[in-house]
């Protein structure tokens, strides 16, 4: 006999509900079922055969079920190992044995951790080092001294003074070397000589070749380039400076950047008389100096001014304590060019612009010198206005 509509209604009816739980009944046991359905009517009892298919289907539903619990519980073990502790694990792995109807367990809240790592500062970007780029240094040029400090309180205005009536540039037959390199207290220049053993001394600004101008003998470039201004000297003591060895040196090299070249000066005076007595006087420059000397190439002073006023026709004493006594006495700042400088035992011969030449000694020969200074260090006490205007 076969199953009833009945029957199969209901157990369709009852695998929906199981759903899945269903589909998880082995095919041992539905094979049960359908046999039982299948067989005939003669060999079975209808009540034997409800009952033990009813038997079969419970079977059915209780091991259906059961495979479905397992089954969830094991999906629910595997999602709580992803992000559960082990603890809580545990609890999960009885989830088949709690009875059916029993309350669900209440979740444990824990309340959330705070971040406890402090905040780490935020690490600058690196910057590249910038480096601005130098020019090129310039080769070092030597520092020039400042400029020259006023010594005196009332600067001494000589008559008919540059620029004022009477002045004028004269020619004076010879080329003069002017040191240009201001100091503190003169204009002097950067220098050299040779000494007797043939080397050579150089001669700093420090040295102060502060006589205001030399003769020129010659222009000259040494091996490495360098432009310089020969001058006549008889000496071994220029301005500051003393030759080494102590012997006398014929030539002074200056510097040519340093100087300045003149062949004239500004003369006080229009007389042709005074400005050949300037001419001669500083052609002089450089000559030797010799007690009682009296030329044309050695002189003392007093037979330099003797040797320069016989040239223009002008007799004086030989003596210096003869000249100081001569006739025509006049202050300083009435002296004009050709005049004579004097004191007991000195003499020169004045060339305008607050400037004289004389036969100083013998460390120095004839040279020019600034009027000023000289006086600080031995004054000249007369002044001769040697021809009487």
């Amino acid at each position: 006999m076969r199953l009833s509509m009945k029957h199969i209604s209901a157990c369709l009816l009852f695998a929906g509900l199981l759903g899945v739980l269903s589909v998880t009944a082995s095919a041992e046991q539905l094979m049960q079922i359908i046999e039982i359905h299948e067989a005939p009517l003669s060999e079975a009892d209808p009540e034997a055969q409800t009952a033990a298919e009813t038997a079969v289907i419970q079977s059915a539903t209780q091991s259906a079920t059961q495979s479905a619990v397992q089954s969830a519980a094991g999906q629910t073990a595997e999602l709580v190992q992803i992000e559960a502790p082990a603890g809580q694990l545990q609890a999960l792995d009885g989830l088949s044995d709690i009875p059916a109807g029993a309350p669900a367990a209440e979740p444990e809240t824990s309340a959330p951790q705070p971040e406890t790592s402090a905040p780490q500062p935020e690490t600058p970007t690196p910057q590249p080092e910038t480096f601005a780029l130098q020019p090129e240094t310039a080769a070092a040029v030597p520092e020039t001294p400042p400029a020259p400090q006023e010594t005196s309180a009332a600067p001494v205005i000589y008559a008919g003074s540059a620029g004022g009536p009477g002045s004028m540039r004269q020619p004076v037959g010879v080329s003069l070397v002017f040191p240009n390199v201001a100091t503190s207290m003169y204009k002097t220049a950067q220098g050299s000589v040779q000494l007797s053993d043939g080397s050579w001394s150089d001669i700093g600004l420090d040295k102060f070749l502060y006589n205001p101008f030399y003769l020129l003998l010659r222009e000259q470039t040494d091996r490495s380039g360098t432009a310089w201004y020969v001058c006549r000297v008889s000496a071994n003591k220029i301005g500051n400076y003393y030759v080494p060895d102590g012997s006398k040196v014929s030539e002074l090299w200056l510097k040519k950047s340093d100087c300045d070249l003149k062949t004239d000066l500004i003369l006080e005076t229009g007389s042709a008389k005074r400005a050949e007595i300037v001419k001669t006087a500083v052609s002089l420059l450089g000559s030797r100096y010799q007690y009682a000397g009296s030329g044309p190439d050695s002189f003392d002073c007093s037979g330099f001014v003797n040797y320069v006023m016989n040239t223009a026709g002008i007799s004086v004493p030989r003596s210096s304590y003869q000249i100081v006594q001569m006739e025509n006495q006049v202050g300083i700042n009435e002296l004009k060019p050709g005049d004579i400088t004097a004191r007991s035992g000195h003499v020169g011969i004045y060339v305008g612009q607050g400037m004289f030449v004389h036969a100083c000694d013998d460390s120095t020969g004839v040279v020019s010198d600034y009027l000023e200074n000289y006086n600080r260090r031995s004054p000249f006490t007369n002044y001769i206005n040697i021809l009487g205007d």
